[in-house]
């Protein structure tokens, strides 16, 4: 009892103190989003035009970036550039970005080096996931309105697809930093804990 009295308060404040360096550094990135995002849209988009032709036989889609919002366009007889099929923001889809990092820049016992490396694995993991939610959300829109005709089984496979993206992207942040972090945070003080609980 008397050192779990003692490491409890040391806890409490090692989480305390996480927390308030957490925050701050929401604030802090979360204004550098403002000037960010539509440079993160680009690429996302850039990439997902790369991507586009390997999955889609022949291949009629290109995406383009306005802003915070993407634009799908369509490939049609005698509209030069393609038809614009569909334009949706991305506000909520690119959410996790902030608090991801954030979480790396807060987090304790990570040298500079270690940390930036860790905060880029991060994000790359983060912006395949945002390509593979846009180039599954281009397949759903033309299946939805008759466009693409597939089997039930890839029709299913797109649509649980699109609703586990969604739900991921709620975690995506926490999944990602705990992943590649937790070794560095988690097993110290288990091993202190032990090492205590023996020399008493």
């Amino acid at each position: 009892m008397p050192l779990a009295s003692k490491d409890t308060p040391r806890s409490t404040t090692h989480l305390l103190r996480f927390a308030a360096t957490f925050l701050v550094c929401f604030v802090l990135v979360s204004f550098l989003w403002l000037f960010v995002s539509p440079i993160y849209n680009r690429v996302i988009v850039g990439v997902t035009n790369a991507v586009l032709p390997l999955v889609e036989h022949p291949s009629m889609t290109r995406v383009g970036a306005e802003g915070e919002s993407v634009l799908v366009y369509r490939d049609e007889p005698g509209a030069q550039g393609g038809r614009l099929f569909l334009k949706f923001a991305t506000r909520y889809v690119y959410l996790a970005f902030v608090p991801l990092l954030a979480l790396f820049l807060a987090t304790p016992r990570l040298r500079v080096v270690r940390r930036i490396k860790l905060a880029l694995i991060g994000l790359i993991i983060l912006a395949s996931f945002h390509i593979t939610y846009l180039i599954t959300a281009v397949r759903l829109g033309y299946i939805f309105v008759g466009l693409s005709k597939v089997g039930r089984a890839e029709y299913c496979f797109c649509d649980w697809m699109q609703v586990l993206l969604r739900i991921l992207w709620e975690v995506a942040a926490v999944l990602i930093w705990w992943a590649l972090t937790f070794r560095y945070w988690w097993k110290r003080p288990l091993v202190q804990s032990k090492g205590s609980f023996a020399k008493s």
